[in-house]
């Protein structure tokens, strides 16, 4: 029997640590909302990695963590996992990084449009299954985090995973100087907290340009001076007369091409565009 209990906290304590890395290191199955996975080789969590190193140090100096602390984990690691899920799923769906700054304000409007494509029951119950989905994430991850806490009490455990993490970080710290290549068989994941970095830097580029750019129309309109190409109301007169071609690329619309009831309902207004666009040269 103690056989079978050291066994099982042996397997308990790998399966949280799977599953913790994973949280950070999956990919997206383009062009999908599905995730997998990395592959042919796993990929690891520096970040996973350093936090595991950095509770080791402190259950060695002063105990075993505090109780309310996995909880606290669990929901950093749920931010995380959300940071990383939309690094990874935005390029696949949309050709680009999410941007939260301009993105967020859309998300009241792709709801509404949700509610109107797919009716406001099926919506609720989108919203309903993702709620719910965020918090079995949780608990599992306060499950998870709570498992690697307790493995920290034990010395046995403690060492494991110290050594563990301590080689993980160093060979992480070692490819980022340049110093030793990493094996052939670790490969790091970009970490979680670049992306939020990136977000911010994000956030701080456009409030400082916002700023700029309404003091020079402030000063552009105090001294009656026309506005400057790059201010955010730019002179036309640039242009000389000059032709502008205006396209619109929208992947979305293409069915109302193909679809023989879009087409015939959207014949009438086609025509009065066509119409108007001769007539106006």
């Amino acid at each position: 029997m103690a056989i079978l209990r050291t066994a099982s906290r042996w397997l308990t304590l790998l399966a949280a640590l799977l599953l913790l890395n994973a949280a950070l290191t999956f990919h997206n199955v383009w062009p999908t909302l599905a995730i997998r996975l990395a592959s042919p080789l796993p990929e690891v969590s520096a970040e996973f990695a350093v936090i595991v190193l950095l509770l080791a140090g402190w259950a060695l100096w002063r105990g075993a963590p505090a109780a309310r602390l996995p909880a606290v984990l669990a929901g950093a690691w749920l931010l995380f996992t959300l940071a990383r899920y939309a690094e990874v799923t935005a390029p696949a769906l949309y050709g680009r990084p999410v941007n939260l700054y301009w993105d967020l304000r859309h998300v009241g409007g792709v709801l509404a449009m949700m509610a109107t494509a797919a009716g406001t029951w099926v919506t609720l119950a989108t919203v309903a299954a993702a709620t719910l989905a965020l918090v079995c994430a949780f608990v599992v991850f306060r499950l998870a985090w709570g498992r690697l806490g307790a493995a920290l009490a034990r010395r046995g455990e403690r060492a494991a995973l110290t050594g563990l993490a301590a080689a993980v970080t160093l060979a992480w710290l070692a490819g980022l100087a340049g110093a030793a290549p990493a094996p052939s068989t670790l490969r790091f994941s970009i970490p979680v907290t670049a992306s939020y970095g990136r977000q911010l830097r994000l956030v701080a580029h456009a409030v400082v340009d916002g700023s700029m750019a309404t003091a020079r129309a402030a000063s552009a309109g105090t001294t009656g001076r026309t506005a400057s190409p790059d201010s955010p109301a730019p002179s036309l007169r640039a242009l000389g007369g000059d032709d502008v071609v205006l396209v619109f690329l929208e992947s979305y619309g293409a069915i109302t091409y193909s679809q023989p009831r879009l087409v015939a309902r959207l014949a009438a207004s086609r025509l009065r565009l066509a119409q108007a666009i001769e007539r106006t040269g």
